[in-house]
Parts: structure tokens; C-alpha cells; sequence
């Protein structure tokens, strides 16, 4: 039998729609699951006031096979989400200033990381490298490392590079078999533990790619990679912002962008001169605009 994957929404549920006692023994639970997962089951009953046996069918029917499993999902969740379940029936304090104040102080934040930690010498390789490759592939999967591998993608292809970003962990391995010597390859990964990630990195390089990645210290995929950028920004917690690590890898995005366009030199600036030409004069566009906007 599979076990249920969310014993928190199963539990809401019950304290809801369940019977009376399973209703209260519901809302005793989740009002402290740290308590729950490690109690004995006799303390939980007479904390709910219910019987023990009220405890082993509130977990059958939520699809367990017992209290015993019903515990180890609970502290599963708790490792997994509990910091979200720790800011539930808070008070949010929407007020603009509070707002702006939470992202943007995180946004300097996360620059001023990428500022104090980059090595230039590693970027100056991989900005080589991609200035002279016939092909560039660009991997990335999950929010942040999706978006920064598209988002670097749009930088470089309007210097005239021929990129490609893909985030669909079948089409990675794919295009990455399509890596020849003269291909360079980069990954993304917060976590350095993307299956296909890395072994996107170890096929290309099998067929000779140079390889690069920006990740995790000590992860699966930097050590994959021929050279690897360490990346291990903390974020600060509040869980209702967006994360902040986006803010400091798209600055590194930027950081090898500019320097592979400094290394294709005043090509790239033809390039982007067409680029703006063509659109401008399709488009009407103002001038002034970001090329491309």
C-alpha cells in the first residue's frame, strides 16, 4: 500500500470533516506536531481525550498502516516543511515600507555575496571558453536554476553565440550527447544534486565538452564539472519573500555575460547593433530602450 505524501493536509481534513473525536484529536495534533511525532501514543489520547484505539483509526483512515507510520510522517513533515508550518497564524505586516525594506535589503544582500565570493580567474575561464565555442549548452532544473540558465541563454545569444538552455531532464541528457570538443557545457544547480544535471555534465564531457557548473560546494555536480563556481548563499528565513538567491545568481549571470562579451569583442557589439536595428524598426521602438524590450 502507498502511503499518503501529506499527513499535514490529511490531518486538516479530519479536524474538519472527520468524526467529533477525530476532529478534536485532529486539532490537538496540529497544534503541536513537533509533540505528536515524538509522544507516546497513550500521552497524545489522554491529551485529546480520547481512547488509544480513537488514535490508531484516525491513522488507518487516513490511509496509514498504523500510529507508527502516522509518527514517522509526522516528523518526515516536520524536516521537510516545518519551517513554513512555524509561520502559520502569523500576523503579516503588509505595510509597504516592511515590503520594500524585506526584499530589497535581501537583494543587497545577495549581490553583496556574489560580490565578496567570486573568483574572477574562474570567470575569465569559463568567458574564454564560451568566446570560442561552436556550441554552448546551458542546464538548469527547479525554479531559481531553470530561470537563471534561460535567463543567461538570452544574454549570450545576442552576442552571436550559438546557446542553448534547456531545463526538461530527458532533452538535457539528449543535447548532451550532442557535445563534441569544441562544446561547452554549464550547470546550475542550488542544490548540486540534480540527477540530470549532472549526468548531463558527465555525458558532455564523455564526448569532450568542457564543463562547468555553479552549485554547491562539495556536491555531486561540482564535482562533475571540469571548473566549478561555488555557490551556497543563505537565505534569511522568511519564508512569505521570494527567495533571494535568484537576485545573487542572476549578478553572476551578468558577471560571465559581460566578460564573454568583452572575449568576442567588438563582434558582439556588431550583433547586438543589428539586434537593435531590426527591432527598433519593426517595432517602432523607442532608441533608449534595453535592447530587446
Amino acid at each position: 500500500m502507498n502511503q499518503p505524501l501529506d499527513v499535514i493536509t490529511l490531518l486538516r481534513q479530519r479536524s474538519e470533516n472527520g468524526a467529533r473525536a477525530e476532529r478534536h484529536l485532529a486539532k490537538v495534533v496540529l497544534a503541536d506536531v513537533k509533540w505528536a511525532a515524538h509522544a507516546p501514543i497513550a500521552e497524545i489520547a489522554e491529551t485529546a481525550g480520547v481512547s488509544e484505539p480513537t488514535v490508531t483509526r484516525l491513522a488507518t483512515r487516513m490511509g496509514f498502516r498504523g500510529t507508527r507510520d502516522l509518527k514517522i510522517q509526522l516528523a518526515q513533515a516536520l524536516v521537510i516543511g516545518g519551517a513554513f508550518m512555524d509561520s502559520i497564524g502569523e500576523t503579516i505586516d503588509l505595510g509597504k515600507s516592511r515590503a520594500v525594506l524585506a526584499v530589497c535589503r535581501q537583494a543587497h544582500n545577495a549581490l553583496n555575496y556574489i560580490e565578496q565570493s567570486v573568483d574572477e580567474h574562474k570567470i575569465e575561464r569559463i568567458a574564454n571558453r564560451f568566446a570560442t565555442a561552436d556550441k554552448i549548452f546551458i542546464f538548469g532544473t527547479g525554479g531559481i536554476s531553470s530561470f537563471i540558465a534561460e535567463e543567461l541563454r538570452f544574454r549570450l545569444f545576442r552576442l552571436g553565440l550559438n546557446v542553448t538552455s534547456e531545463n526538461d531532464a530527458q532533452i538535457q541528457r539528449m543535447n548532451a550527447a550532442l557535445s563534441t570538443e569544441t562544446t561547452a557545457v554549464i550547470g546550475f544547480s542550488v542544490s548540486g544534486n540534480s540527477p540530470s544535471v549532472c549526468d548531463s555534465l558527465r555525458i558532455a564531457s564523455e564526448y569532450g565538452a568542457e564543463t562547468f557548473s555553479v552549485t554547491a560546494p562539495g556536491s555531486e555536480l561540482f564535482e562533475q564539472a571540469d571548473l566549478s563556481i561555488p555557490f551556497k548563499y543563505a537565505e534569511d528565513g522568511n519564508y512569505y519573500k521570494p527567495s533571494s538567491t535568484r537576485f545573487a545568481l542572476l549578478a553572476l549571470g551578468d558577471i560571465i555575460a559581460l566578460k564573454t562579451a568583452e572575449k568576442v569583442g567588438p563582434v558582439a557589439l556588431e550583433n547586438m547593433r543589428r539586434i537593435k536595428m531590426s527591432l527598433t524598426t519593426a517595432n517602432h521602438n523607442d532608441p533608449s530602450m534595453p535592447l530587446g524590450d
